[in-house]
């Protein structure tokens, strides 16, 4: 809005990333993700992480998306 638009949408996207990467720090890592993990995420993790920001998009999610126009 600061930045003259107007925002149409925002939700939390990516629920099931959020809950992931929670996993991921609790348990300890390296803080490297190797690229077959990234595809596998991709993969399999990610298309039930979109059914799941049918129903968390309010409340959670790994990422923000905005949707927003020029008045």
């Amino acid at each position: 809005r600061r930045a003259g638009l107007v925002v149409e949408r925002a939700a939390y996207v990516d629920s099931l990333g959020f809950l992931a990467s929670l996993v991921y720090r609790a348990f300890g890592s390296s803080g490297t993700i190797s690229a077959a993990s990234v595809r596998a995420y991709d993969r399999l993790a990610f298309p039930l992480s979109r059914v799941g920001d049918f129903f968390c998009s309010a409340l959670f999610g790994k990422n923000v998306l905005i949707i927003a126009r020029k008045p």
